[in-house]
């Protein structure tokens, strides 16, 4: 009877260890996995820290690619900053990024942007829209908890800024002269300028942006910063890129933000000549 006692005792530490040994591989498969509630605790713990606030879990961000070596991607929000969804991220569980500065700012960085497009593009009514860079670069959104609003625009964080507005007389010229108020308001930003030779602007929306508006029939040109660089960056060379969004046979032309000498527009201003020809959505496509 007391050999039975000790080999129940036997096989009960032997159970015990083998639901010890399961538990410890599942917590390790938990740890390692993405999105996992260990690793949006440590998001959750990276936000409390820096911000000094309470932030709680919105989503998992639906357009990450979970095939990637990814660690952590989720929404969050903070009573503080009201219906604000902050993108909280990282690669490898030891640097987090997020677009809480850049997400506080956007509406009153709007309003100044929209000021000095209505300033450059006299009479018309200019449509402002903001990108706050491209979604996977956070690393450029993620900016110090106490970023000022001046510093915010001068970073870059604010990344492209998309103006829509109706036909000009002079659209190189209104560009030009936009940058040149952004530069002197130190908004430092990639300005893009899509001109239309009607109302027709006003149609575009977030989910319906001029890249892929099929009203082409009414589309005139778009006006850009050649290399990608902000305005105040010291990479940016000053040469635009013009686009005829008409057709697909149509070369880009490239000038200087500012005039050079002897400067050609013919080809430029062919760009914006109203294509009487061009019907229909085929032929515009991009």
């Amino acid at each position: 009877m007391e050999m039975d006692i000790f080999r129940i005792i036997k096989q009960g530490l032997a159970v015990s260890a083998a639901v010890v040994i399961a538990a410890a591989v599942s917590s390790c498969a938990d740890k390692s996995r993405y999105n996992s509630k260990v690793h949006i605790n440590e998001a959750l713990r990276y936000m409390n820290q820096k911000y000094h606030a309470e932030f709680t879990v919105e989503e998992e961000n639906p357009a990450a690619d979970k095939d990637d070596e990814g660690y952590v991607d989720i929404y969050v929000s903070c009573k503080q900053l009201g219906d604000i969804r902050i993108r909280v991220s990282s690669s490898d569980g030891k640097t987090f990024l997020d677009d809480l500065v850049p997400k506080k700012y956007e509406h009153q960085a709007q309003s100044d942007i929209q000021l000095a497009a209505k300033t450059a593009f006299t009479g018309d009514k200019p449509k402002v829209m903001l990108s706050l860079n491209e979604e996977n670069e956070m690393a450029d959104r993620t900016l110090p908890a106490d970023t000022t609003y001046e510093d915010f625009m001068l970073s870059g964080a604010l990344g492209l800024v998309e103006v829509y507005t109706d036909d000009s007389d002079a659209p190189l010229e209104d560009y030009r002269k936009l940058v040149d108020l952004m530069a002197s308001n130190n908004m430092n930003c990639l300005p893009s300028v899509y001109y239309f030779t009607d109302n027709s602007y006003e149609n575009i929306t977030r989910d319906a942006p001029a890249k892929v508006y099929d009203g082409n029939d009414k589309k005139l040109g778009h006006i850009r910063i050649k290399n990608d660089a902000c305005i105040l960056d010291e990479d940016f060379d000053g040469e635009l890129m013009i686009d005829d969004l008409y057709a697909l046979d149509t070369d880009a032309v490239y000038l200087q933000l500012f005039p050079a000498d002897n400067e050609d527009t013919a080809a430029y201003d062919a760009m914006f000549v109203p294509h009487e020809s061009t019907s229909g959505s085929e032929s515009g496509k991009e």
